[in-house]
């Protein structure tokens, strides 16, 4: 096996891969207004690196188990202006220049990129994945040989560097079984003392600071300075600014028919994601079996565009009410289909018998993680659709907060340089 030439330009050679993060977090959540600490699983770090410069271009961190569109959530950070965190944590500071190549300017979120090197996992070879990379992209798609890592000896670098910085707080997971750093077994009963959130600042900080380390093999420049003096100085192939702004990752589209039943006297509807969806005069003018074209958000399910075939708009057609309450992606509507069907949860309300479920389960750290991803998802206030299609910001029911509930939770203490007592040598 011949070792790979290692490109000089800029965006030419980009790796990607995903991580398991070695370090517990935890969350406090408030109930009957008394705090309950509680140990959360691991995270996953996806992150893409240029090989040229060995800049990180972007990083996407998942509450649990990665999916196709975590990977493809990394592919429209890409496409975006990176914009910093509102770090919480005291001592945690953002370096003074850009922290991601995407800061630097719009050439800097629609550059042509060359190959994009994975592994074989199955969310790298997912048919969506491929034809972004391929046709929207116009990139080459590689997953190289299966158990060969050092194929992308700069993206497991940058893993193994990471490891190592998260290994020095002394309460965390070990590597192994034998790893001397494992944590206690009295110890792994309680909640860890840094919290999801200041993990997550830590990791966005650690991958800033790799961006603007000198290199020795780029001759003592940072790589952040690297990509600013090529796309300033050298001819880098970019893609038109039209094809950046027409182009969302996270955008798609599937052929389905036409159903209609007379027995039933309801209204034409699609199947799709599990669920039928209608709306009144939007498919009437469809006849029956004739297939459409839906367009749907990947994070937002709640709603479908409806083409004909000849591109012809036909309108908007909206998921049953029960399911309008929050936006969705696709893979919390397969967790909680999952649930009804073996009838765990029920259907007449998922969403919040969903979250009673994980809340029923919440000393477990995989189900405490579901709590602040769906959460997270599903955002602050839930939301229904008006007949017009609008979202309506006020809550369905409202949302009663006790006093000791409004002050708690700025008053939760949190991770602070006070608490490190013991560091590793560098």
């Amino acid at each position: 096996m011949t070792p790979r030439n290692i490109p000089d330009v800029i965006f030419q050679d980009i790796e990607i891969d995903e991580h398991t993060v070695d370090c517990h977090g935890s969350i406090v959540i408030i109930i009957n207004d008394k705090w309950e600490p509680l140990r959360v699983s691991r995270i996953t770090l996806i992150s893409a690196r240029d090989v040229a410069s060995a800049a990180i271009l972007a990083v996407v961190l998942v509450l649990g188990t990665p999916s196709k569109d975590d990977l493809l959530a990394l592919f429209a950070a890409l496409t975006r202006a990176w914009q910093n965190l509102t770090l919480t944590a005291p001592g945690l500071t953002y370096p003074p220049r850009e922290a991601m190549p995407t800061a630097l300017g719009r050439s800097f979120i629609r550059p042509a990129y060359g190959v994009i090197r994975f592994d074989n996992a199955m969310i790298h070879r997912a048919i969506a994945v491929r034809d972004y990379v391929c046709d929207q992209l116009g990139a080459t798609f590689n997953l190289g040989f299966p158990k060969y890592p050092l194929a992308r000896v700069l993206i497991e670098g940058a893993f193994k560097n990471l490891n190592l910085t998260i290994h020095r707080i002394p309460s965390t997971t070990g590597s192994s079984p034998v790893d001397p750093l494992k944590e206690p077994e009295q110890h792994a009963k309680k909640a860890p003392l840094i919290s999801i959130k200041v993990l997550e600042e830590a990791i966005h900080l650690h991958m800033a600071h790799l961006n603007q380390k000198p290199l020795g093999n780029l001759g003592g420049v940072a790589p952040i300075d690297l990509m600013r003096h090529q796309m300033a100085n050298h001819w880098i192939p970019l893609r038109p600014t039209c094809a950046v702004e027409n182009i969302n990752p996270m955008k798609d589209s599937r052929v389905v028919p036409v159903h209609f039943s007379r027995k039933e006297r309801r209204r034409p509807w699609v199947n799709f994601a599990y669920l039928s969806y209608e709306a009144a005069g939007v498919l009437s003018a469809v006849k029956q079996g004739v297939k459409i074209r839906i367009e749907f958000d990947r994070s937002d399910l709640r709603l479908l565009e409806a083409f004909n075939l000849k591109g012809e708009h036909l309108g908007t057609l909206r998921a049953p009410r029960n399911w309008q309450r929050f936006p969705h992606g696709l893979s919390t509507r397969k967790k909680i289909m999952n649930l009804i069907k073996i009838k765990a949860i029920q259907s007449d309300d998922p969403f919040g018998s969903y979250f009673d479920y994980l809340l029923c389960r919440r000393t477990l750290p995989t189900s405490a993680l579901e709590l602040v991803r769906v959460s997270r998802e599903f955002g602050d206030y839930p939301q229904m659709l008006s007949p017009n299609n609008r979202p309506i910001e006020a809550p369905l029911s409202p949302i009663k907060k006790t006093e000791s509930a409004s002050i708690k939770p700025d008053a939760i203490p949190d991770w602070s340089p006070n608490m490190v007592v013991k560091r590793r040598p560098e």
